[in-house]
């Protein structure tokens, strides 16, 4: 999904997929900032950083942006394995049957 301008609230099927990982964050700003990222990557923004985005997203800062990439505490290997889990079951929907 590509979107022409960036939502001022949570875009409902990113906020349903988001859901999940709420908890692999320490502190409650972290869900937030993930959200508005991935908002901002799913603009039609040619050039994508953290000022670029901060431009076109509501509800964000450039500084918010740079603090999720830099800063904030997750824990990245648990919060990877739980994205694979939820991805397989789809991409094993779309493969052929012979490649399964």
């Amino acid at each position: 999904m590509r979107v022409l301008q960036a939502p001022t609230e949570a875009m409902p099927e990113l906020a349903q997929f988001l859901e999940p990982f709420r908890v692999h964050f320490a502190r409650s700003e972290g869900p937030a900032a993930l959200e508005r990222y991935l908002t901002g990557l799913l603009t039609e923004q040619p050039d994508k950083n953290c000022d670029t985005i901060a431009q076109v997203v509501p509800g964000t800062s450039e500084q918010r942006l740079q603090g999720l990439l830099t800063e904030m505490i997750w824990d990245e290997d648990d919060l990877n394995r739980q994205r694979v889990r939820r991805m397989l079951p789809a991409h094993r929907g779309q493969c052929r049957p012979d490649l399964r």
